[in-house]
């Protein structure tokens, strides 16, 4: 996971491996995600996040760039964690509303 340390550095707009990347920016890291992962370049790792979000399987992405299966799996359970984190902080956030409002 070295490599994901420095990823925040290479570029001040990157925001993470993140689930809303892709939904609110309109992933401008990478324009043709199997481009991507087929030919190494330095937007690869973003390549590699996108896909994953839009559903493409660790297979598929393993057979696509011959990078090893136990790294993407690692990055897959990054974004299943960031996955649930989302949902557990979107519940979180209606059950303060709903609890704040209970004296209204």
């Amino acid at each position: 996971m070295t490599s994901l340390l420095g990823l925040p550095r290479c570029d001040i707009t990157f925001i993470g491996f993140d689930i809303m990347f892709d939904v609110h920016f309109k992933n401008n890291f990478v324009e043709n995600i199997d481009e991507e992962l087929v030919n190494p370049t330095d937007k690869r790792i973003f390549a590699i996040s996108t896909a994953l979000h839009r559903g493409y399987s660790v297979d598929k992405i393993c057979q696509m760039t011959s990078i090893d299966k136990w790294f993407l799996t690692k990055l897959e359970h990054i974004y299943s964690m960031e996955k649930h984190l989302m949902c557990v902080t979107d519940v979180w956030n209606h059950y303060r509303l709903l609890t704040s409002c209970s004296g209204c």
